[in-house]
Order: structure tokens, then sequence, then C-alpha cells
């Protein structure tokens, strides 16, 4: 603007000149020699990048990208930036290229996240099929009011659909139905009382995160008393089934001889199946179990193996015995004759064993 006017730069990318069109962006961009205008900025952007012109292509870019630059916004599009950032990358710009690839990325992150959570679904055509009663419908519809981010109202839509599709039986509509319930989002009144009924209809169907579900709520207590002995049937349905939490909780019942009789070879072997499943504190008591003989045959070599799954997760007692195992380059079965710390003596470990949950 300080070597030529206004209405000349305007005459000049009327015309067509690509740097001109891009300087008369940036005039409406920034106020420069003319009122502030931004429909007007992003329209002389496109000109001179729809031209080719590299600073106006990257800008562009940019601004899709974040949504803002420089005090002008527009609405976050990445299929936009990707498509300007891609444009201004075919000139070879180095900083267009790494952004592509950013992009790209993102993009691939977006999708991956769309799909995991049931937001790739065409809505429409899902709700219609699950107002005429598809289960599957039904399913895939409550699941995206209940990703979607869309507030109460979102997640009062996934309840109303879970319900549905509960009543047909589905068991993880039953628990996911229960789960509104509980938290009184769902359309009912006794609410309390009907996630109990829907928990219980999706664990007689073998649901685990229902079986778990109810033998946590009759261990605590909180909603409908405590039922230890109702909390140790429900634990063992959902250990089967394969939950993990389940599982080490059902350990600790027979190492605490709570309700159950103490037996530590069904402790030894719940842990076990925990700590197959990655359980990290279940790792580790599996470690003690093997070093000690506690339920299972001493084999202080497993012990070793174990203390370092449940090292690898960040257990602290864990790392230091597997710690102790390796000091000095001592061989296993040797170091793990010594104290589980400095003033610990080893029979003494076994209260890791034996707690409450």
């Amino acid at each position: 603007m300080s070597e030529i006017g206004f209405d000349e730069l305007l005459k000049l990318a009327e015309n067509g000149d690509v740097e001109a069109q891009y300087k008369l962006a940036l005039c409406y961009h920034k106020a420069n020699g003319v009122e502030e205008d931004f429909e007007k900025a992003l329209y002389w952007y496109e000109q001179s990048a729809n031209r080719g012109y590299l600073k106006a292509q990257s800008w562009l870019g940019c601004n899709y990208r974040n949504g803002y630059n420089y005090g002008m916004c527009v609405e976050k599009d990445f299929d936009k930036a990707l498509y300007w950032y891609g444009k201004a990358a075919e000139q070879g710009d180095g900083e267009a290229i790494e952004e592509v690839k950013t992009i790209r990325e993102i993009i691939r992150l977006q999708e991956e996240r769309k799909r995991n959570n049931g937001l790739d679904i065409d809505l429409e055509e899902e709700l219609k099929a699950a107002e005429q009663g598809d289960l599957d419908s039904q399913m895939k519809v409550a699941r995206y009011f209940g990703n979607a981010g869309l507030g109460i109202s979102g997640l009062e839509k996934a309840s109303y659909w879970y319900g549905q599709a509960a009543e047909q039986g589905n068991a993880k509509a039953q628990y996911e139905y229960g789960s509104y319930c509980e938290r009184n989002l769902a359309d009912e009144t006794d609410c309390i009382e009907k996630a109990l009924y829907w928990y219980e209809q999706s664990g007689k169907n073998g649901y685990a995160k229902a079986q778990y579900r109810l033998g946590l709520w009759y261990q605590t207590g909180y909603y409908s008393g405590r039922d230890l002995e109702k909390s140790v049937y429900w634990y063992k349905q959902a250990a089967n089934s394969g939950n993990v939490i389940a599982q080490k909780r059902l350990a600790i019942y027979y190492a605490n001889g709570e309700v159950v009789e103490q037996d530590d070879a069904k402790m030894a072997y719940w842990y076990g199946q925990a700590a197959i499943g990655g359980d990290m504190e279940s790792q580790y008591r599996l470690g003690i179990c093997y070093e000690d003989g506690v339920g299972i045959e001493k084999d202080v070599e497993k012990a070793a193996y174990w203390y370092e799954r449940s090292a690898e997760q960040g257990d602290d007692r864990a790392q230091f015995n597997l710690a102790v195992c390796y000091e000095d380059g001592v061989r296993v079965e040797k170091t793990l004759k010594r104290p589980c710390n400095g003033t610990e003596k080893r029979q003494d470990r076994n209260i890791y064993l034996r707690n409450t949950i």
C-alpha cells in the first residue's frame, strides 16, 4: 500500500494478479487502508490461492486447520486445510509438507474415534430402523447418542434406545439401561430399583460387566444393603465370564475367608487368572504366592516373572522385589531368599495376600 493506492491494487486484483489479490486480502484482513472485512479478505485469499499463489495457499491451510488466524475466524475444517496445504506442498513448501502429514494423522485419528464410538453411522437411516423395532439399529442409535457429546439430551436419548433394546432381551442393552437408571438419566420412577432389576437381567444373560457391577453393588451395600453372599455369587459369575477385577476381588475373598471358607489354592488360582488378564496388583500378589509357595507350588522363577509383569506397569512393591531378585547379578534363586525390604521378614509379606478390597 505504500507503493500503490488501494484503487490500483483492487484493479490489479480484479485483473487476476495473484500477488495483488493476496495483498488485497491482507488489506481487508488487517484493516490496512480500508475498513476490516473478513468476508472480502477470505474471498481474495481464495482467488489468489486458486491461481497458485503459495502464500495464500499456506495461509488458507493454516486458517482452516486452526479455525483462527490473526483475528480472522472460519469454521475449522481439516479437509479444506488438507486441500490448501496440499496445494502448497505440491510447490515444494517444506512447512506445508509437514502440515499435510500432521493433518492426515489427525483425520485418521478422528475417523478411528468415530468408528470406535459408533459415530460413523447413517443416523437418519438407523433411526428409521430403530423406530420399527430393529434391535441392531436400536443399539447403534443408543451408542451414537451416548458418545456424541450432546449433553444431557443426548444421554437421555441413549437411555431411551437402550431401554427399547433391553426390553428385547439384549444383555448389553440391559446393563447400559441399568447404568442410565442408576445415574437417574432414564425416564423411570424408582430408578435405583430399576437399575438393580436391569443389572440382574443382564447378569442372568451372562453379561460380565453387569455381573461384576452386581458383585460390587452387594459388597458395598451403597443402594440396597450389604449382602456378601450375593456379592460372592455375582463375582463368581463375572470371574467365570472373564472379568479381571471380579477375579481379583474373588481372590481376596478367599484370601480373607470372608463369607467363603479361606482357601489359599483358590486365592492363588483367581490371582492367577486376573494376572493373566493384566491386572497389576494381581500380578504382584501372584508373585508372592509363587515365591512363598502359598496356595501354589513354590517357583522363584515364576515369582520373578510376575514381579516383572507388575513392575512394568508401575507397581513399586513389585519393582522393589524384582530389584532384589537381580541385585548384584545374583541368581534369582538366591536373591529371593532375602527380605522383601530392609525391615520386613519374608513370611510377613503374606499380609499383602490377605486384606480388604
